[in-house]
């Protein structure tokens, strides 16, 4: 998520400084904090987004791992995507005044960033698969 931030920093033409990568790294890796910048009513329109994916996906919301321990997919997924949304808008999602404003935004990252739940997805199929093997 970092590295993908970074990239589209950068082909911005605004790159991320050493310092601020690793106030990010920091917060968001080690810390699990999120910086919020976007309405809270967004959080709920990503939940259905990622529920409207893992749907598409043949997935179920919850899984069960060997050990008997519950596994929240849609619930984890949620969270990556709302710290991804957040990081990506940040100071631009801020200044928004209108709820209309924020459909706005949150249709257009759901159009060009929604990929990025099948990436995860991709990732998380790709470490059960070793996890099995071992």
């Amino acid at each position: 998520m970092l590295k993908r931030w970074s990239a589209q920093r950068s082909a911005a033409g605004q790159p991320v400084a050493v310092g601020e990568w690793e106030r990010a790294k920091q917060s968001y890796v080690y810390r699990a904090e999120i910086g919020v910048h976007l309405p809270l009513p967004l959080h709920g329109m990503a939940a259905a987004l990622v529920a409207s994916r893992l749907n598409e996906s043949g997935l179920q919301p919850h899984y069960w791992c060997t050990v008997g321990e519950p596994v929240a997919l849609a619930a984890d997924l949620t969270a990556l995507v709302w710290a991804e949304m957040n990081l990506c808008t940040g100071t631009l999602a801020d200044a928004i005044e209108q709820p209309a404003e924020t459909a706005t935004l949150f249709e257009r990252w759901s159009l060009t960033c929604a990929g990025i739940i099948h990436e995860h997805l991709a990732h998380l199929h790709g470490q059960a698969l070793r996890a099995l093997a071992s």
